[in-house]
């Protein structure tokens, strides 16, 4: 794992300019991911290993001697294994406390420009009452349908009582993934930007149904984000 941990150090450092130790600068210790961190996982002293590097000026990464106060915090996106830890990927529990992690594919027009990680949007559902999760009939489908509650048709017949630019949640931006990247030809095909949204559980059925029917844009909130932009 070390060897394998190394590689990845070393292409990741080359790639941002950073210096590893023996190359005659003055270097200090800083955490690195010794495995891949998802979406809302939380981070503990396993996945942390130290490594001496000569950072440049304008990198963000969190010093070894910072351990402890990263311990228990989530990641707002997907960390890979072997990356230095940025303060800024992390939260101190707002990802997944309360929250469920939705995924949406949508074309440019559906969502800001520059979005990131961190970022606030408002989910905005697209459609009329006679889109696809209202049915063809316009008619919404039953909310509790025979044999119990089914929370995805709840969702559903909720969707079908509302109007286009009705707001279907607040949601917090974990990950974004642009065209042409291997992760989005291997989960999409055309120009679509994929989203890791983290939103209320209470509306999480609702903003997924919607998602799949391509029925959501996104809309920022001004001046809201937790990813360290401005």
């Amino acid at each position: 794992m070390l060897v394998a941990l190394g590689v990845l150090l070393i292409v990741g450092c080359a790639a941002a300019g950073v210096a590893l130790a023996g190359h005659g600068t003055p270097t200090s210790p800083y955490l690195v991911l010794t495995r891949s961190v998802p979406p809302g996982g939380r981070i503990s002293v396993a996945d942390l290993a130290a490594v001496e590097l000569a950072l440049p000026s304008g990198l963000a990464a969190v010093p070894a001697s910072k351990e402890a106060s990263v311990v228990g915090e989530q990641a707002m996106y997907e960390i890979p294994a072997g990356s230095l830890l940025d303060p800024g990927a992390l939260t101190s529990g707002a990802v997944v406390t309360g929250a469920a992690v939705v995924g949406a594919s949508l074309a440019s027009n559906q969502l800001p420009d520059e979005l990131g990680p961190g970022d606030e949007v408002l989910v905005v559902f697209t459609s009329s009452a006679t889109g696809a999760l209202a049915g063809n009939s316009g008619t919404p489908p039953p909310t509790h349908p025979p044999g119990g509650a089914n929370p995805t048709g709840h969702a559903a017949a909720q969707a079908g009582q509302l109007a286009p630019g009705a707001i279907l949640a607040t949601a917090q931006v974990l990950d974004v993934v642009l065209p042409g990247s291997t992760a989005t030809a291997a989960a999409t095909s055309g120009n679509l930007v994929t989203v890791s949204l983290a939103v209320p559980e209470s509306s999480a059925a609702l903003v997924t149904a919607a998602s799949a029917a391509n029925e959501i844009s996104l809309a920022l909130v001004p001046g809201e984000s937790l990813g360290g932009r401005a």
